[in-house]
């Protein structure tokens, strides 16, 4: 579907492969064309799923960072990414000034009360409006 963008797990065919790639499945997700996607603002760049990938911190930074300017991306999906506290709270510094995103997947994640409450006081007040 134009405007979808799936990197890593989920719903990918999985061809034949070794016992070190079985070992070795969740590899590290390259977030580098998201990124770009994200801070060119394409208009059809409006969905990103990332279910079930091993996001790197640094690659939650990164994609943080550009959320900040963009206005084109409706729904992110990061469940299931073992982010934690510090992750969410990268996350959280994105969603004051972006206010083109209206879903955010988060679930089946490591965040506790740090991470949760970061998300809470930056997401809080778009629920109020």
């Amino acid at each position: 579907e134009e405007g979808n963008r799936r990197v890593g797990g989920g719903g990918m065919e999985v061809l034949p492969h070794d016992d070190e790639w079985m070992d070795n499945w969740w590899e590290r997700v390259n977030v580098r064309q998201p990124v770009r996607d994200l801070r060119a603002n394409r208009p059809d760049f409006t969905r990103l799923d990332l279910t079930h990938t091993a996001i790197t911190d640094e690659g939650v930074e990164e994609l943080s960072r550009a959320l900040q300017s963009n206005t084109t991306l409706r729904d992110l999906k990061l469940g299931n990414c073992s982010l934690g506290d510090a992750t969410a709270s990268a996350v959280a510094r994105a969603l004051p000034p972006n206010t083109s995103l209206h879903k955010l997947d988060l679930r089946s994640n490591e965040i506790e009360a740090g991470g949760a409450g970061a998300l809470g006081e930056a997401y809080g007040p778009r629920w109020r409006r």
